[in-house]
């Protein structure tokens, strides 16, 4: 038995065939365009939580205890400048032994290990992928470098009196890597 199909029967079979092909294509085009979209949300979002979190590194630095870290050593510092420059002229191990002694006269030991956890804290949240690696060099490195100026020979003699060379390995390695390609160099220093 034969059935007899209307004429352009053949034809509509054709064109059903033909936009089920480009429906299934479209539903993919959608399907991963709505992936890709969805990617790059959670990238988007997840980069802009590192830089609120890097942002609360700022705020902890800018206030409370480790401003008054800060004030009390740049007030220690400033009157002391020519010294620290005549010291630093006799040779880097003049300069170590006076400021070592000086931070020790003064107890400043406290506020120099305040700063120091705080740098440790910061490398540790940026080298976990927690905090933004430009954000904190474009807020923490001149500074990191204007401390660390000041602070390394101290904790170089610490860190050879204790016998640790952690004592402010992440404010050096901050300062330096600031100098030296800043994002190779800051986490790829084993602690």
């Amino acid at each position: 038995m034969a059935i007899n199909l209307p004429p352009g029967a053949n034809e509509l079979g054709r064109l059903k065939l033909w936009s089920d092909i480009i429906a299934t294509w479209v539903t993919i085009a959608g399907v991963f365009s709505g992936s890709i979209f969805a990617v790059l949300q959670y990238v988007d979002r997840a980069s802009a939580e590192r830089v609120r979190e890097t942002l609360q590194y700022v705020e902890k630095y800018n206030e409370g205890s480790l401003l008054q870290a800060r004030t009390r050593l740049e007030n220690f510092w400033n009157p002391r400048a020519e010294e620290i420059f005549a010291k630093q002229r006799q040779g880097e191990r003049a300069l170590y032994v006076y400021l070592d002694a000086e931070i020790r006269r003064n107890r400043l030991e406290g506020d120099v290990s305040l700063l120091n956890a705080f740098f440790d804290n910061l490398r540790t949240c940026t080298c976990a992928n927690l905090c933004d690696l430009a954000t904190v060099e474009r807020f923490f490195g001149k500074d990191a470098s204007d401390l660390n100026g000041l602070l390394f020979p101290y904790a170089a003699e610490q860190r050879k009196r204790l016998n640790d060379a952690s004592i402010g390995a992440s404010l050096e390695l901050l300062a330096k890597s600031r100098k030296s390609g800043f994002a190779r160099a800051y986490c790829a220093s084993g602690r």
